[in-house]
């Protein structure tokens, strides 16, 4: 008779233990993608140009990035100069890419890599300029699709 209370008593904490641990390392993954954001970006509002908590992007910001620069949204570019980005952070390729307005992609589930026209929010700009289109901010953003 004692038994099916303990047995309850057993599950409930397990279940209690296993929540906690799940909160707490869903906690750190959030602080290392805080991490990996840009904290200020370049854009053009009203015909100048203005640093802005990256935070306070929305799209369909003009957004300009040159080397060293933390993308701070996904952005649709519009025109580069020679530029190399490092997307490590999405796509674990270890060398830098090169991106192209002009290369569109036709495919609706195409894969990261494939989109030679975007940027993305956490990568970082390893040389050369980019000026293009907030399409992305937040959890719109192709690192919240990151599991």
């Amino acid at each position: 008779s004692y038994l099916e209370p303990i047995i309850l008593f057993g599950l409930i904490f397990a279940n209690a233990a296993l929540g906690v641990w799940k909160e707490i390392n869903s906690n750190k993954a959030l602080e290392a993608i805080i991490l990996l954001q840009a904290s200020k970006a370049r854009v053009l509002r009203e015909k100048k140009l203005i640093t802005i908590d990256a935070t306070d992007l929305v799209p369909g910001d003009i957004c300009i990035l040159r080397g060293g620069d933390k993308v701070p949204a996904d952005i649709r570019l519009i025109s580069v100069m020679s530029i190399k980005v490092n997307q490590s952070s999405l796509t674990s390729e270890s060398d830098p890419v090169s991106k192209n307005p002009a290369m569109t992609v036709q495919i609706d589930n195409a894969i990261t890599q494939d989109k030679k026209n975007m940027i993305f929010s956490s990568t970082e700009i390893w040389a050369g300029e980019a000026t293009g289109v907030v399409v992305g901010v937040g959890e719109l953003s192709q690192l919240a699709t990151i599991k």
